[in-house]
């Protein structure tokens, strides 16, 4: 999804994002597994237990992260675009709130007194805008992704049985 273009079909994003799900949900299941090989004899409850936990507050703290950098990434997207436009500053941050909150362009110009021109404008940068936020979402999802395998690898590279 980082290479994610405005010009490419609405399938390939999907596609993407399937290929994505199917890869954490297969490292979710090794990890899930590795852990459950290491519970003691009588305590696999407690380590599931445990597992479910951990995996349900680590869910919730990715989905905060990537939810808060594609928010972020949108917001000023659509600022540097707005100012670029000389579009006024109340006026852009009230675009960043829309942006933000999937208000539609068209219905929140007329209330900020932009030109029907400027509203076209602004519609077709948000095309960009949400592609930038599809990227942003690819790299901050790829990196969480990749730190938890490496921190995975540490934890489990003394517990590999000797060659």
């Amino acid at each position: 999804s980082c290479a994610q273009t405005i010009d490419q079909p609405l399938w390939f994003a999907i596609a993407v994002l399937c290929v994505a799900a199917v890869a954490e949900l297969g490292s979710g299941v090794c990890l899930s597994t590795a852990i459950m090989s290491c519970a003691t004899q009588g305590l696999d409850r407690s380590v599931s237990s445990c597992r479910s936990a951990a995996m349900g507050i680590g869910n919730a703290i990715t989905v905060l992260l990537v939810a808060a950098s594609v928010s972020h990434a949108m917001a000023t997207s659509i600022r540097l675009e707005a100012e670029a436009r000389n579009v006024s500053p109340s006026s852009v941050e009230a675009l960043a709130v829309a942006v933000r909150d999937n208000v539609p362009i068209s219905k929140i110009g007329p209330e900020l007194d932009l030109s029907p021109t400027l509203v076209q404008e602004l519609r077709q940068v948000r095309r960009g805008v949400m592609v930038h936020g599809f990227q942003v979402h690819g790299w901050v999802s790829g990196t969480v992704l990749t730190v938890a395998a490496v921190g995975f690898w540490v934890v489990r590279r003394d517990a590999r049985p000797a060659a």
